[in-house]
């Protein structure tokens, strides 16, 4: 188990850079996110989705119904 202040800087480095993959789409696409993630290491990205995944199931986030 990570140590919940290790888990915290972690956690706030990723939303960090979840905010700025964010600011990239809205400025440049989609297209410039996915040239940026190519940058990150396979194991750099599991980490970050993984993280995102966690954080994204403890917010009030829901998906639109299907029209």
């Amino acid at each position: 188990d990570t140590p919940p202040d290790v888990r915290k800087r972690w956690t706030d480095t990723a939303l960090t850079a979840m905010d700025a993959l964010c600011g990239l789409a809205e400025r440049r696409g989609t297209d410039a996110v996915w040239d940026a993630l190519e940058l990150v290491s396979h194991r750099e990205l599991l980490a970050f989705a993984t993280l995102m995944a966690s954080e994204l199931a403890e917010s009030d986030f829901a998906l639109a119904p299907p029209e």
